[in-house]
């Protein structure tokens, strides 16, 4: 309805994803610092916490931070892909819903979902084929001596031990290998749970 606001809200969340994670990572470490971080003086103000937290120190906030960074650089991402799913579906459903007396959720329940439910599972299946691509750039640059024992993640150990403690190429290897046979049984299961929702696989 309000094209000027359509586009502020799509530059705002589509941006996080083009910039890179060292620009990312500066401004997590800025919002959650101890002394000039907005979350801790939020938090201070609200009386939910006495004092300024340090969120780097604790190793149970870490998978909370890095969580929570990738959702935010993300999102504005996959929320491309579903926009342009959702654009392609004919306008004359939901005119037709309407007249029937559907509301907002039963239009999403019975025209948008199904109509993107190709788009859903092509996704699932990419996005389970690199589940154990965890990535290492954010474990990297918000990691502490702190926290060191919560950040490690299959790239960053075999970063430390295959070329850390010498060059050892094995190890990459090995971690490459089971890293493939992981990701191709999900995409396996993935297609076999597409094809029984009655979706096209991708073999």
């Amino acid at each position: 309805i309000n094209l000027k606001g359509k586009k502020i809200v799509q530059t705002v969340s589509y941006l996080p994803h083009f910039l890179s994670w060292i620009i990312v990572a500066g401004i997590v470490r800025d919002v959650l610092s101890m002394e000039t971080g907005i979350i801790s003086e939020l938090l201070v103000k609200f009386n939910i916490i006495d004092a300024p937290i340090n969120f780097f120190a604790a190793p149970k906030f870490f998978w909370w931070i890095i969580g929570l960074a990738v959702v935010w650089k993300e999102t504005g991402w996959n929320s491309i892909i579903y926009l342009s799913s959702i654009t392609a579906i004919s306008p004359d459903l939901y005119e037709a819903a309407a007249i029937d007396g559907a509301g907002r959720m039963k239009k999403m329940l019975h025209i948008t979902l199904p109509s993107i439910k190709p788009t859903i599972f092509v996704l699932l299946i990419i996005n389970l084929g690199m589940v154990m691509n965890s990535g290492y750039e954010a474990q990297l640059l918000l990691k502490t001596d702190l926290n060191k024992i919560a950040s490690q993640v299959i790239d960053t150990y075999v970063l430390e031990y295959s070329f850390g403690a010498g060059v050892d190429f094995s190890l990459g290897t090995a971690a490459g290998i089971f890293k493939s046979v992981i990701s191709i049984i999900f995409v396996y299961l993935a297609n076999r749970a597409s094809k029984a929702a009655g979706q096209e696989g991708l073999f």
